[in-house]
């Protein structure tokens, strides 16, 4: 029984500009990266492309440990884009020819008077042929657990964001300023 998951979560960040501007910030996908997880469960594969491992995920009794290569590049000053290139699950390989996942996500800066934000958004869609004996398992069952165990990933994304990379822009400005005060 093939079944698909979804789940979708936007994010606002409220920012105080401090001498360097968000619109720089965002021209670097290491620091957003740094501030979506872990810096132990990625791995640059060349610039602009990551590997993301996530922790091991339980659903319906299965230990999963999703993989996916990131892609982040930025089209324009202040953007941000995000797309999954593959994925896949790390001790559940067979269930690996029944999967798909697909994610795409960005990341803008916003500005309205003298207030900038970032605003960004995520979508994230897993398709799986669940294997016996959890394709007996009831549908609707089935896809609340799965869209549950989505929606909680991106959450954890968007708390991180809101935490790390306010965080994160603020020591990069400072450090941008200490470099332009010793110019």
């Amino acid at each position: 029984m093939q079944t698909q998951f979804t789940a979708s979560q936007t994010v606002t960040i409220p920012l105080t500009e401090r001498g360097a501007s968000i619109e720089d910030y965002l021209q670097d996908p290491r620091r957003i990266v740094n501030a979506l997880t872990d810096s132990s469960q990625v791995t640059l594969l060349e610039p602009g492309l990551f590997r993301f491992s996530l922790q091991a995920l339980s659903f319906m009794a299965l230990e999963l440990r999703p993989t996916a290569d990131l892609q982040l590049w930025s089209p324009a000053p202040g953007q941000v884009r995000i797309k999954a290139l593959s994925c896949w699950l790390e001790g559940a390989e067979h269930l690996n020819r029944h999967f798909s996942m697909t994610m795409e996500g960005y990341l803008n800066s916003d500005r309205i008077g003298p207030q900038v934000s970032i605003l960004g958004s995520a979508q994230l869609q897993v398709k799986v042929d669940l294997p016996l004996p959890f394709s007996l398992t009831p549908r609707p069952i089935i896809e609340a657990a799965g869209n549950a165990l989505l929606g909680g990933i991106l959450a954890t994304i968007q708390r991180r964001l809101k935490q790390q990379l306010k965080a994160d822009y603020y020591t990069w400005a400072a450090q941008h300023a200490a470099v332009k005060t010793l110019s």
